[in-house]
């Protein structure tokens, strides 16, 4: 609301008139120039333009944040060496940074990039967390660290779990450690005892955390114990036209080796399903396509855009709805799904 006293009035529009434009005397930083560089059209990179050591674009006295931003962004760029070096300093020098937390994260999303060079792969990522979980028992980013390192170390990893829950109580890596042990037993080993031990100490030490909830979950759905929040709505007559957009689940859920995943379109819709890893990475995307007025489905074969097999695992996929009629009517929905090899 807006009030005039005094005999003053106001001038006031809810829109723009037009769209917003910013002028072109200011100068570009860094960054920009960059990245004008690096996204220059095909031409120039068939043509082979050097576009320099990106490091010459960056600024150490930049916010945290910031330089995280950029060394991810590298990564796409193919300059993955340059992302290790920003990372590496971020860790390095901000040790009780929650960012530098996030700093660790870039790096397995850089040594896992399918054009990463040698020496900046897998290897040298788990040889990283080695060096730093000597360390776990002095600071919370070198346990989380370890919690990362013992992700690459089968059953002899869950000691290291056992020890960082011990060491760091009432801490989210405490936390992490415990859900990582019962993600052990309940996936890889396939030990529905342990995995309830790891669940009473995980109930125990952390009662109403995100990490017990998605466990207790797992565990009610592959044991009958309990209600899964998955396909919980009563089914729809195929033949019905829905009232509104909604998303119905999918099932079965768990699955292996394919899953259906059905919703709801009250009108011809464009639709797109994203599903993602428990990184947050984006594996699959299904459908993207013009589909008319009912209770719709698509499928997932487990597989990702390259049409490799995905391990066992927590999946998200996200629903993405634009009416044909009307592009205003939009609609997005997320759910979860458990892959069993």
């Amino acid at each position: 609301e807006l009030y005039a006293d005094g005999g003053s009035d106001i001038d006031y529009t809810p829109w723009l008139t037009s769209a917003p434009s910013k002028s072109d005397n200011r100068g570009k930083s860094p960054e920009e120039n960059f990245y004008d560089l690096a996204f220059s059209d095909m031409s120039d990179v068939r043509a082979g333009v050097n576009k320099g050591d990106p490091l010459d674009y960056f600024n150490p006295d930049w916010p945290l944040r910031r330089q995280l931003q950029f060394a991810r962004n590298l990564i796409y760029l193919d300059e993955g060496k340059a992302t290790w070096t920003i990372c590496k300093n971020i860790i390095k020098n901000n040790p009780d940074s929650t960012l530098a937390f996030s700093a660790l994260d870039v790096l397995w999303e850089a040594a896992r990039h399918k054009k990463a060079e040698p020496g900046f792969r897998l290897p040298a990522f788990v040889n990283k967390l080695r060096t730093l979980a000597l360390r776990s028992g002095d600071r919370q980013l070198y346990a989380h660290a370890a919690l990362y390192l013992s992700l690459f170390e089968g059953a002899d990893g869950i000691s290291r779990l056992e020890q960082i829950a011990a060491r760091w109580p009432a801490t989210s890596v405490g936390e992490r450690a415990l859900y990582q042990k019962f993600m052990y037993y309940f996936m890889t080993a396939n030990d529905m005892d342990a995995a309830a031990q790891a669940l009473a100490e995980l109930s125990q030490q952390y009662p109403g955390s995100v990490s017990l909830a998605e466990a207790q979950e797992l565990y009610n759905v592959r044991t009958g114990t309990g209600q899964s929040g998955g396909m919980q709505k009563q089914a729809v007559e195929v033949a019905e036209i829905p009232q509104t957009f909604e998303l119905l689940g999918n099932y079965p859920n768990p699955f292996n080796p394919s899953t259906t995943i059905r919703y709801a379109l009250p009108q011809d819709a464009l639709v797109k399903i994203t599903i993602y890893n428990t990184l947050g990475q984006q594996v699959k995307v299904l459908g993207d396509v013009q589909q008319t007025a009912g209770i719709r489905e698509l499928i997932w074969q487990g597989r990702d855009d390259e049409n490799k097999t995905l391990p066992s695992g927590m999946y998200v996929y996200k629903l993405e709805v634009v009416s044909v009629e009307n592009g205003n009517a939009t609609f997005t929905a997320s759910g979860k799904m458990l892959l069993l090899r």
